[in-house]
């Protein structure tokens, strides 16, 4: 299986439409980043509907992700919320 890195870049057009405003499982995600006490790593963080959550409670967050654009969404919404992402892309 090989892994179309452009694909997940056309993508980030239509991610956010669909996932972003998804909140059934936010409160799960605050209470086991809470536990942990100490930094938290959210793999495929997308455009940032769980990361951005996490960094309003407080939380040491760092996020990676495969497409550049989905990202550039992150950063943006962070922006707006005046929050800063600690987040890279990573293949």
């Amino acid at each position: 299986m090989s892994l179309d890195t452009q694909s997940f870049e056309k993508w980030a057009e239509v991610y956010d439409i669909i996932y972003g405003n998804y909140k059934d499982d936010l409160d799960f995600y605050k209470k086991e980043a809470h536990m942990t006490k100490g930094k938290v790593l959210e793999i495929a963080c997308g455009t940032g509907r769980v990361h951005l959550e996490l960094l309003k409670e407080g939380i040491d967050a760092y996020g990676i992700d495969i497409s550049r654009n989905i990202l550039k969404v992150l950063i943006e919404k962070a922006r707006r919320l005046r929050l800063t992402p600690k987040v890279v892309r990573q293949i």
